[in-house]
């Protein structure tokens, strides 16, 4: 396989799973033997892209370096459904972007460059909430928390979620993550994300590169990945 320059962004995005992820959205430090007993599970439910390979619109989620300086909750009615647009229209990439208990992110019709993102209410995002046929979500980090949900659901559409490196950090989960926090033991935080079925998101080199290589060798077939 001919070797391309490229530079892969770490933890960057994440495409979709193939499985339903709910029984291990809520892992700490203390789950370790829970991690590891599942590794291999949730690596072969994980797609990552190479920058280069990103939609050129994806380009802003790379220029700002710098953390978040404001925090913003969305204003919505209790019990309102908003579109994505009301989220840009009020948040930004200087802002910690809170959607509040009793709000639904129904409608993605514009994609969202935050400096950080907490959930408290619900995103459903999927192919029938999806205006375009591509959008994003980027940000520094995305922290589902309290009574928050994460809902998506892609099979047709290119969806992505870009953790960027901005500098912002949460609380708990720190920087560069997307995941739950529970702050309570009546919390219960959910990430519930299925992508269509991938038959290989991963492989290993077979033979050690070295510099100046220009291919590789892999242990598995790369067209199963859709290289």
């Amino acid at each position: 396989m001919n070797l391309p320059t490229t530079h892969w962004h770490l933890l960057t995005v994440l495409l979709a799973f193939s499985t339903n992820n709910e029984a291990y959205a809520a892992l700490s430090h203390s789950d370790e033997q829970k991690y590891l007993a599942n590794f291999d599970a949730m690596q072969a439910a994980t797609y990552a892209v190479a920058d280069e390979d990103l939609p050129t619109e994806m380009n802003v989620c790379k220029i700002n370096s710098f953390p978040p300086t404001r925090q913003v909750t969305v204003q919505a009615p209790n019990g309102a459904v908003i579109n994505s647009s009301t989220v840009s229209a009020q948040c930004g990439d200087d802002s910690i972007c809170t959607i509040p208990l009793g709000v639904t992110l129904q409608v993605v019709d514009t994609s969202l460059n935050l400096g950080a993102l907490i959930v408290k209410g619900t995103i459903e995002w999927n192919d029938d909430t999806q205006v375009n046929s591509s959008a994003f979500v980027c940000a520094g980090y995305i922290a589902v928390e309290g009574q928050g949900k994460w809902e998506m659901d892609i099979q047709v559409k290119d969806a992505y979620i870009y953790i960027k490196d901005n500098g912002a950090v949460h609380s708990k989960l720190r920087s560069r993550a997307f995941g739950t926090w529970a702050a309570t033991s009546s919390d219960y935080p959910m990430i519930d994300i299925t992508g269509r079925d991938l038959a290989r998101t991963w492989s290993l080199l077979s033979v050690p590169i070295q510099s100046g290589d220009t291919m590789i060798k892999l242990m598995h077939n790369a067209e199963l990945m859709g290289w």
